[in-house]
């Protein structure tokens, strides 16, 4: 009893384990071929995953395709060392490592090293009754699907040596597969004689040392020697990949990445219209690069999953994606104004279906662009703000969408002109302001010129004023101002001015006759320049000038004997400098001019002459001084003469 309550015990703990196990769900492939159990594993480990794993549920779907009378390996081994000194249980695990939770063994397999005793009833008188034993053959203790009716059974379907019979116990394939329990040999109750013999093993014929498990068509299983040559049963061909995206996209390569494919996988196939990629290496399932593409093209990429001697592919997996466009080349700007500028370009190689034109109308402000979409390789840009730093990038597109990489250049709309330019000057320095046009970023040239010739120029000035010193007196300097952005300029405006003449000299001041001639030295740090000269008489009224471009000039045609008065002074348009002046007499002509004077005063003492302040000659004296000053020359003396 108490073997019958472990053994009870023992099935339902593997019945259990039945329940808890659940195979993935799988593809099975019946191989016709007939190889050794080993060559059938192999073949199924190139071709597939693996020699089949039987369980409750996949033994249905694989039996019903099944050719009946024929032996399938399975991918059950007694020892997978092959060899009876093996330290692991017999029949413990599967070919793919799963643990043997199920079993459905034919009546009579496994068979074992040795059998129950055999009792010699030579010496003895046995009576044997009819009674039968309900127990397990195996000393395993699993539970095995055995015939349903034992009692009526006469034969196999399926010998299990290959041998076919016709019976009618299995002719129902309702009936297959169904627990029941095995019926052990009858036990003999013997009447034993005093003296007993030995018991002796005897060896099962029908025991394989290297035995492998080939199931029947009605999935009964039964052991045969491993080397023999039965077809088979496989599982798993590849799998399709699954998540198959694109991970990277430039102009002429694409890179994949997917899921590892379940199943046996010795290789990945990449087609791409008429070209094959093989990726051998199974493992590497990103970053796969598929190159030699053309720019702005679609193309549909389909991997399979594929095994070593590439007799069976998964299913595809496909993904469409255009490949980035080629950046466009040769970008020029060109017919530069104030508000406009004409964009050009190379088309790209590969496919473009159009472009996309950005500009940006100021540095670094992104809300402040214009946005294009053309299908022409130039474009003419207008309303754009006058001496701007203008930035222009063009895009290559496909599919209206799809967009390469950008190519930019710089340039600048032309910057209108200045105005009111102003000159200051002094007599050695300038200083020049203007006002300046609307931009956002641009320059000012600032030339100075002397005589047309240019004296200094200066770029890059960012004020609307400049200052030059250390400059000539009473010279005619020219201010140019244009504006420039980028490499264009704007229209010049000019004013001149002169610095601020400084006085001549004095050289010398001589006379001659009825001519003063006057001599000097013209001011220092000077250009050639312009003098006036003038000479004047306010006795005579007379007012001389003259403007020369020498130092020195004689006034003729003088009163003689007057005292003239001259001044010299630099010119420089319309400055003039403080005046070099002073006076200069000419010659005297002298004449006598007699003034008879009778004294008929009652006072002889009013015509002394010796009287100073009173006297008649004083009082004259006074008189013509007064008339004539200094102004010309004269003299006034007195000649006494007695009645």
């Amino acid at each position: 009893m108490a073997k019958s309550l472990k053994d009870k015990v023992y099935v339902l703990i593997c019945w259990a384990l039945m329940l808890m196990y659940s195979a993935a769900e799988r593809e099975y492939f019946w191989q016709s071929s007939r190889l050794s159990w080993t060559g059938a594993r192999n073949h199924c480990q190139v071709c597939f995953k693996e020699l089949v794993t039987l369980t409750p549920e996949n033994i249905q779907t694989i039996t019903c395709k099944l050719t009946s009378g024929t032996l399938y390996w399975v991918g059950l081994r007694k020892n997978f060392s092959s060899t009876s000194n093996s330290t692991s249980m017999s029949w413990s695990r599967w070919a793919n490592g799963d643990p043997l939770a199920f079993q459905n063994w034919y009546p009579g397999w496994p068979v074992f090293k040795s059998s129950f005793p055999k009792r010699d009833c030579c010496s003895c008188s046995c009576t044997c009754p009819t009674k039968t034993t309900s127990t397990m053959t195996s000393t395993t203790g699993f539970t095995e699907f055995m015939t349903p009716n034992v009692t009526g059974f006469s034969g196999l379907t399926e010998d299990p040596t290959g041998a076919t019979e016709n019976v009618n116990s299995f002719t129902d394939a309702t009936d297959r597969n169904v627990p029941v329990t095995t019926l052990l040999p009858v036990e003999a109750a013997c009447v034993r004689s005093p003296m007993l013999l030995p018991d002796v093993p005897d060896t099962d014929k029908n025991y394989i040392e290297d035995s492998c498990v080939a199931m029947l068509s009605f999935g009964a299983w039964v052991e045969k020697n491993c080397s023999e040559l039965l077809p088979f049963i496989c599982y798993e061909a590849p799998n399709k990949v699954e998540n198959l995206k694109v991970t990277k996209v430039t102009e002429t390569s694409v890179s994949l990445s997917w899921n590892k494919a379940a199943g046996n996988v010795d290789f990945y196939l990449i087609q791409v219209k008429d070209e094959q990629i093989q990726n051998n290496t199974e493992s590497k399932t990103e970053g796969i690069d598929v190159n030699n593409l053309i720019p702005g093209s679609l193309y549909t990429f389909t991997v399979k999953s594929g095994v070593q001697d590439k007799s069976r592919w998964s299913e595809e997996s496909n993904i469409t994606k255009y490949t980035k466009p080629a950046k466009v080349s040769n970008l020029m700007v060109s017919n530069n104004t104030n508000d406009s500028l004409q964009l050009s370009w190379m088309q790209p190689v590969g496919k473009v279906t159009g472009f996309r034109v950005v500009v940006r109308k100021a540095r670094n402000a992104s809300n402040d662009s214009i946005f294009l979409k053309v299908n022409e390789t130039k474009v003419t840009v207008t309303g754009l703000p006058m001496g701007t730093e203008i930035t222009l990038s063009v895009t290559a597109l496909t599919n209206c969408t799809e967009e390469g990489d950008n190519v930019t250049v710089v340039s600048y709309t032309a910057p209108g002109p200045i105005s009111n330019l102003n000159l200051f000057t002094t007599h050695d320095s300038l200083n020049a302001t203007w006002m300046s046009p609307e931009s956002d970023y641009s320059f000012f040239t600032v030339k100075l010129q002397l005589d047309g010739t240019d004296v200094k120029t200066i770029s890059n000035v960012t004020e609307p004023e400049m200052r030059f010193d250390s400059l000539k007196s009473a010279a005619n300097y020219t201010v140019i101002v244009y504006k420039v952005s980028g490499h264009l300029k704007g229209p010049p405006v000019e004013s001149s001015n002169f610095t601020l003449p400084l006085p001549p000299t004095l050289g010398k001041v001589t006379s001659s006759g009825n001519q003063i001639m006057i001599e000097w030295n013209p001011p220092v740090n000077t250009s050639t320049v312009n003098y006036s000269v003038k000479i004047s008489s306010s006795f005579w009224g007379h007012n001389l000038s003259d403007t020369v471009n020498n130092t020195n000039h004689t006034f003729s045609g003088l009163k003689s004997g007057t005292k003239y008065y001259y001044e010299v002074r630099t010119l420089a348009g319309v400055w003039s400098s403080t005046p070099l002046a002073g006076n200069q007499c000419t010659d005297a002509v002298k004449r006598d001019i007699s003034l008879s004077m009778l004294c008929s005063s009652a006072e002889p003492l009013l015509c002394d002459h010796n009287s100073t302040k009173e006297s008649v000659f004083v009082q004259l004296h006074a008189y013509f001084n007064k008339l004539l000053g200094d102004n010309i020359f004269w003299e006034l003396t007195k000649q006494d003469t007695e009645n």
